[in-house]
């Protein structure tokens, strides 16, 4: 067993009579379980830091970086799961218990009105990108009337497809948008190298509905395929980006 220092990191902030649930989840850095540091009605979910470990050294490593960002999503999407989680961005540590109880006294409203915001609910996030390009038959030369023709098909279903892709979106966004809390929509986007983003939403699902949230779901690829656009569905996750991943400063 590696020595723990009193040094934690934290991951995120639950209800305290929801604390007894998580208490056997495994910490990030194989010391054991989590710990739960409970103040009045919340409770700060962390995983004690090795004595040994450098975190400096830790947190300019890239690569044991993004471990410790897997590591430490794992743990908040285990917890979500079943119990309301306010997730803290990783990096946030406390250095023993009193500054624990000291973070939940000080910033303890802020926990609660997030907590009081995603209650019973979980976060999906859908995107929706362009297809692999379908080829258009270029036109056969015969006659000049019927090679003016098939160019004008062409043309045609070049310049219908925006619109297409507009009204189909609008009705899967309305689609999805039924048995949801909250939605947070980002501007469509491109990026070099990677199919052009055409609808970018996260929603607040409450955990009863997610079966039908995913049903709904499970109906875009025949709603799409007019507009030549492909999705992918992410979740259910803590809502770190309706609520917004909180900076715990003690």
């Amino acid at each position: 067993m590696i020595a723990a220092s009193l040094s934690a990191l934290v991951h995120g902030v639950v209800a305290a009579p929801a604390a007894a649930l998580i208490r056997d989840l495994d910490d990030v850095f194989g010391l054991g379980a989590v710990q739960v540091h409970v103040q009045a009605d919340l409770a700060l979910v962390t995983s004690p830091i090795p004595a040994s470990l450098d975190l400096a050294a830790l947190f300019n490593d890239q690569g044991r970086v993004a471990q410790l960002a897997v590591a430490h999503h794992d743990i908040l999407a285990e917890i979500c799961s079943s119990v309301d989680v306010v997730p803290v961005r990783l990096g946030s540590v406390i250095s023993g218990e009193r500054t624990a109880q000291a973070l939940i006294r000080d910033q303890g409203d802020r926990f609660r009105n997030t907590l009081r915001l995603i209650a019973g609910a979980v976060e999906f996030s859908v995107i929706m990108t362009d297809g692999i390009p379908r080829p258009v038959a270029a036109p056969k030369p015969s006659d000049g009337r019927s090679y003016l023709r098939s160019r004008s098909v062409v043309a045609s279903e070049v310049h219908a497809r925006p619109q297409r892709i507009e009204a189909t979106i609008a009705a899967v966004a309305a689609t999805l948008r039924l048995d949801t809390r909250a939605e947070d929509v980002r501007p469509p986007r491109s990026e070099q190298g990677t199919p052009q983003r055409r609808f970018d939403t996260t929603y607040l699902v409450e955990r009863d509905h997610v079966a039908a949230f995913l049903q709904r779901c499970s109906t875009l690829p025949a709603q799409l395929a007019d507009a030549n656009l492909v999705f992918a569905v992410r979740g259910p996750w803590p809502s770190y980006r309706l609520a917004g991943e909180l900076e715990a400063t003690p």
